[in-house]
């Protein structure tokens, strides 16, 4: 009989296991079916309830056809690439392998199980157990393995079963070398039953006629301490598994509590065991992000390979919810700080970092400006020992290649041999060309390129209205003093050129200012002589936070003037008032006439609406537009 061969990484967490199936099957198993389509992913009853009908299904048909054992099988492994730490529903899948195939089949299922979560002390002893009691004459292979398995969970505070197991192994093997070597590593860990292995060694040396390297009564002294220490923590800890529903909050007091004893470096305690308490810390608390920052910040401090480092934010990364993206910015920080050390592998892992965390946030611009910078520090970095020729050849060969990075995108020819090109989208697209043109403008030092630039991207609709575009575009008009360019862009704003009104409100106060910094009253009356619809120093003040404000000319005066929208805000856009006026003004009135009779008393219109403010709610009028929809 055939045998899937895909494996966890293979399964699609979205697709339908049960499509494809023989309709009779779904039919005869409605309880499989509504478990399967309304399992709730957040919910660990619910998980809990299909893997329940599973195993009934599995009795109910014995051994049941190739389809309908694939269908079984990828709806537990969508809930164990979901949530590798149910460390039960391994147990579980294993014994339904048996079931559907057979002991290899089962075995295989726990070797996958340490690999998906390599730091559970349970799932080891299984492991290890099945292999000592199926296989073994693989002694090579299950030696290996329990070497493994001790440096992931062998020194954890429970994990005496384990030990206990590995003696168990060589003492089967007469190999009393090896089982020395064992009790003399496990002396010097705290482990809930330290007394117990010390008790276990000394009879062990006393048969077998043997001296101990070491003074066992002092080291037994130093443990004990230790226990004792740890204890008060250990006792605490209620829930030191992985669960779906809510965690609790004294639990992980107690576990930040213990972690600040561990990593106190007056307690002087072994590295492997202070990893030991983040892994277990991090089993319950596996969506903290505040714990993984913790360990990490402490693996800096402590002597431990770069690699290990990487590995611990490549767990974090897989595990975190999206929202979280300090430790993730934090591993491309770490990335380019060890880039001098060993320059290859650092970028590559940043560049693979970077692909990633694009697929995830294709939005987040600033991932492609941290890719730039890497990029060109990796293939066009420059030093001060470099003949200028050599450097400005550089240079050149940066600007040419993001040119045609641009262009190629632009016009869908992207190549998937440059790295680049893989990485541009239409929301960072505008960091790009920014790039181009900055290095044009300030290391190249050739302003008609840069201009060329500006007038060729301003054109596509994926930059129009981009902000970091048009702020260096205004920083290089700035540079120049180029007021008729200048003026222009204040007039597009808000009209041509839509950028948010926060940044178009502080361009316009910056602008008023450098105008009346740089500019003198030649060259402002000039302007204002040619052009009577726009004032370079008002302009901008009338146009904060109104950006499509237009200057009214030659409009005469009317007795409608106050029904205007203007008039209404009164610079507050979106909150109209009617306020007061006189009705009978003696202001345009001829004074002559106001001899031949007595002015009267000024009447008022609009005063019953002195406290009624109409406010245009645009958003709640879209809102009820798209429900009548």
């Amino acid at each position: 009989m055939s045998e899937p061969k895909f494996t966890i990484e293979e399964i699609d967490p979205r697709a339908d296991a049960l499509l494809g199936l023989d309709s009779l099957f779904l039919q005869d198993n409605t309880a499989l079916v509504q478990a399967y389509h309304g399992m709730e992913w957040s919910d660990i009853s619910s998980l809990t309830q299909m893997v329940d009908t599973i195993e009934q299904t599995v009795v109910k048909y014995g051994d049941p056809n190739d389809s309908i054992k694939v269908a079984l099988e990828t709806i537990l492994w969508q809930i164990l690439r979901k949530y590798p730490l149910l460390f039960g529903f391994w147990k579980r899948f294993a014994t339904i392998e048996y079931q559907l195939f057979g002991l290899k089949k089962s075995i295989d299922i726990l070797a996958t199980s340490v690999k998906w979560f390599p730091t559970s002390l349970e799932l080891w002893c299984d492991y290890l157990n099945v292999l000592c009691v199926n296989n073994p004459n693989e002694r090579d292979f299950i030696r290996n393995n329990f070497q493994i398995a001790k440096s992931l969970i062998g020194e954890q505070f429970l994990s005496h079963t384990f030990w206990d197991k590995f003696i168990e192994f060589e003492v089967g093997q007469e190999n009393w070398e090896n089982i020395q070597r064992i009790y003399e590593y496990i002396i010097e860990i705290p482990l809930h039953q330290y007394a117990r292995f010390f008790t276990s060694y000394k009879k062990f040396l006393n048969e077998r006629n043997l001296k101990s390297t070491r003074d066992i009564d002092t080291v037994l002294r130093r443990t004990q301490t230790i226990v004792n220490e740890i204890w008060q923590f250990e006792s605490k800890i209620k829930q030191p598994f992985f669960n779906l529903g809510q965690v609790l909050n004294d639990d992980l007091e107690y576990w930040l509590q213990y972690l600040n004893f561990a990593t106190d470096p007056s307690k002087s305690l072994d590295k492997k065991f202070v990893m030991s308490v983040f892994d277990r810390c991090l089993i319950p608390y596996l969506y903290h992000e505040k714990v993984w920052i913790m360990y990490i910040n402490w693996l800096n401090k402590a002597d431990v390979s770069d690699e290990m480092i990487v590995d611990i934010y490549k767990r974090a990364d897989t595990f975190l919810p999206l929202d979280f993206k300090t430790l993730r910015y934090d591993f491309l920080r770490f990335l380019k700080r060890k880039y001098r050390l060993n320059n290859v592998l650092f970028n590559k892992l940043f560049n693979e970092t970077i692909s990633h965390f694009l697929k995830l946030w294709p939005n987040d611009i600033s991932l492609m400006t941290e890719y730039l910078c890497m990029w060109k520090r990796h293939y066009f970095k420059n030093s001060l020992e470099q003949p200028s020729k050599e450097i400005l050849e550089k240079q050149t060969s940066f600007t040419k290649m993001l040119e045609m990075s641009i262009t190629n995108y632009i016009n869908n020819q992207i190549d998937p041999e440059v790295h680049l090109q893989t990485l541009i989208n239409d929301k960072n697209l505008s960091i790009v060309v920014v790039d181009l043109i900055k290095t044009t403008w300030l290391v190249l030092k050739n302003n008609m390129q840069t201009r060329k630039y500006f007038n060729l991207y301003q054109k596509h609709s994926i930059i129009k209205n981009s902000v970091p575009f048009w702020l260096t575009y205004y920083k290089f008009e700035k540079s120049n003093v180029n007021f008729t360019k200048l003026n222009k862009f204040i007039k597009e704003l808000g009209v041509e050129i839509c950028l948010p009104t926060t940044i178009m409100n502080d361009i316009l106060t910056d602008y008023k200012t450098f105008y009346l910094t740089h500019s003198n009253i030649v060259t402002y009356e000039a302007f204002t002589i040619d052009s009577n619809t726009f004032d370079p120093i008002l302009y901008p003040e009338l146009k904060i936070s109104n950006p499509q404000y237009e200057p009214t000319v030659d409009i005469k005066a009317n007795a409608e003037w106050h029904k205007r929208t203007e008039w209404k805000e009164a610079g507050h856009i979106g909150i109209m008032t009617e306020r007061p006026q006189i009705s009978n003004s003696i202001i345009e009135c001829n004074s002559r006439n106001l001899i031949q009779k007595p002015i009267i008393l000024p009447s008022f219109r609009n005063l019953e609406k002195i406290n009624q403010i109409k406010i245009n709610d645009l958003y709640t009028e879209e809102f009820l537009e798209e429900r009548k929809l």
